[in-house]
This record gives structure tokens, C-alpha cells and sequence, in this order.
């Protein structure tokens, strides 16, 4: 039984999809003004982002106006609920240049998931563009969905979906150690064999 278990973990782990990688990553509190340690930046004072707005939206924080910005239709502002992405491994992460007019291929491999949208519903992850003169971390729409691409706020009050931008990343390439525990069962002892 165990065999099975540790091979479906490996074949997980090793999969090209965007959820194979191990993702050491936590989306902690965001508490206005307090930068974690370990936040991950997204650009220069902007950091990277979760607000509970119609689902775990993907959100710039900028970081001196103690504020998240999402995309719903347009700028959406949010002051309170807000989560920051942090991970101790932060030289793991990565920002990669994608097109998603181009053949899908292995853009979204190791790709980090930042949410989900509830109407319609679909997984969300993390991207930037530089638009109408600053960074915007935003959410994007995996590339085999019809709504593909990262969608920002427009300083007119609209939104606009782009199809080249910087996907985030993540380069885990160790698997998680599998530990055999061994139950003594006949004298409710357990030992590891480590």
C-alpha cells in the first residue's frame, strides 16, 4: 500500500501540469503597513497579493497606501481581508515571459496558483504587466479557457486583457521526502524507519 502511495505522490510531483510542482509558498494576513520578511515583491513597492472579492482574486498591494487592487470590470480597491504571498524560498520563484497567442507548449508549467473566481469558475494564478506606466500584478486565466490572458484595471475605469505579460513561477525540483512509518499494532508502538 505504501509503494502505491509514495508512486501516485512521484507521478504527481513529476507531472507537466501546473499543479505537479510542490509549492512552498503561504498566503499570510496582510496587516496595513507590516511588509513580512519573507513577502515575495511583484515590482518595485508592490507586493503580491489575495483579496476575498468574488472569489481568492489575485491583487497588487502597494505597499505606502496600505491598499490591494483587484480586477472585477474595472478597479476594485480593497482595505481589509487581504492576504500577502510570502515563501522562505524565495529565489525559487521567478518571473517568465509568456504569449499566449502562441502554442500552449509548457507556459503554464510551474505556474503559481494565486486563486479562483467564483462567476464564471475558474483557478486563477499570478502575473504582471507593465501597463499605462506601472506594474500591475493581476490575476491570470490559464490559456485553455476561453478568457485567457491577465486582466487589469484601466486608469479610465475599465479593464483590459493582455496576452503577453510575466507569468510567476515556481522552480521546485526536489520531491517532498516520503517517510515509511511502521505500526507495531501487537504492542501499540510505532517507530520510523527514517
Amino acid at each position: 500500500m505504501l509503494f502505491y502511495v509514495c508512486l501516485i505522490f512521484i507521478i504527481d510531483v513529476l507531472s507537466p501540469n501546473v499543479d505537479g510542482a510542490v509549492q512552498d509558498f503561504v498566503w499570510r494576513d496582510y496587516i496595513p503597513g507590516d511588509i513580512p520578511c519573507d513577502a515575495i515583491p511583484g515590482a518595485p513597492g508592490r507586493y503580491i497579493g489575495q483579496v476575498n472579492y468574488e472569489g481568492n482574486m489575485v491583487a497588487t498591494i502597494f505597499q505606502y497606501n496600505n491598499i490591494a487592487v483587484t480586477e472585477m470590470g474595472g478597479r476594485v480597491n480593497i482595505t481589509h481581508n487581504i492576504k500577502i504571498l510570502c515563501s522562505q524560498l524565495p529565489h525559487k520563484m521567478y518571473w517568465e515571459w509568456v504569449d499566449f497567442n502562441k502554442a500552449p507548449g509548457q507556459q503554464m508549467k510551474n505556474a503559481i496558483k494565486g486563486g479562483f473566481q467564483e462567476q464564471p469558475s475558474f483557478d486563477l494564478y499570478v502575473g504582471r504587466i507593465m501597463q499605462e506606466g506601472e506594474w500591475k500584478i493581476s490575476k491570470v486565466v490559464d490559456m485553455n479557457h476561453q478568457d485567457k490572458g491577465i486582466w487589469v484595471w484601466t486608469d479610465n475605469g475599465g479593464s483590459a486583457r493582455y496576452y503577453q505579460f510575466e507569468l510567476l513561477k515556481a522552480n521546485y525540483t526536489s520531491a517532498v521526502s516520503c517517510y515509511n512509518w511502521n505500526f507495531d499494532t501487537r504492542s501499540h508502538k510505532s517507530s520510523s524507519s527514517l
